[in-house]
């Protein structure tokens, strides 16, 4: 795999200084792609939704530990106060909630790591597009994105368009 990353970014590289010593008249920008994502408005009001999600299914989860917490306090006084028949019948109904406690649990996981999931991939579809919009719109003849591995070495500053892109996909989003 990293060798694979590293072949890629030669690649890149050499594509660029191809393009760079054929001709002077390319437009090529460079975007820093965390940035970008961290701080389109879509992101932030997809994780706001995934947000209010995850607290919601976290407020089922405390529910039901609450009732389990009740269940074990009332187990110990049936076991204080010798009530056998109350004991169990509380020791049956602890197992089923401790069981759907569990499986709520899970299902929370598995909800959680797919929306995650959802949400990641259509904002970044969406900020493609709007790159690819921009860079039509603007006559970028290359636009490259830097990532979390910081696949880009170096950079003048004069070819980071990060911030007008940022504007760009912020408007388009918004509808304006």
């Amino acid at each position: 795999m990293i060798k694979r990353s590293r072949n890629i970014f030669s690649l890149v590289v050499l594509s660029l200084l191809f393009v760079q010593c054929n001709t002077n008249s390319k437009k090529i920008g460079v975007i820093q792609m965390d940035e970008l994502v961290y701080e389109f408005e879509g992101m932030k009001e997809a994780t706001e939704e995934y947000t209010t999600k995850m607290n919601q299914w976290e407020a089922e989860s405390d529910s039901l530990k609450k009732g389990l917490d009740q269940l074990l306090y009332e187990i110990k006084l049936d076991s204080i106060n010798q009530d056998i028949q109350k004991s169990q019948s509380d020791k049956q109904k602890f197992m089923l909630l401790r069981q759907k406690y569990y499986s709520l649990q899970q299902g929370i996981d598995s909800k959680a790591q797919e929306e995650d999931q959802k949400m990641t991939s259509t904002v970044m579809r969406q900020l493609n597009e709007y790159v690819e919009k921009f860079g039509e719109e603007k006559e970028y003849d290359l636009i490259i994105t830097n990532t979390q591995l910081n696949n880009i070495g170096y950079a003048k500053e004069s070819i980071d368009i990060t911030a007008e892109v940022l504007i760009y996909v912020n408007t388009k989003y918004n509808g304006e």
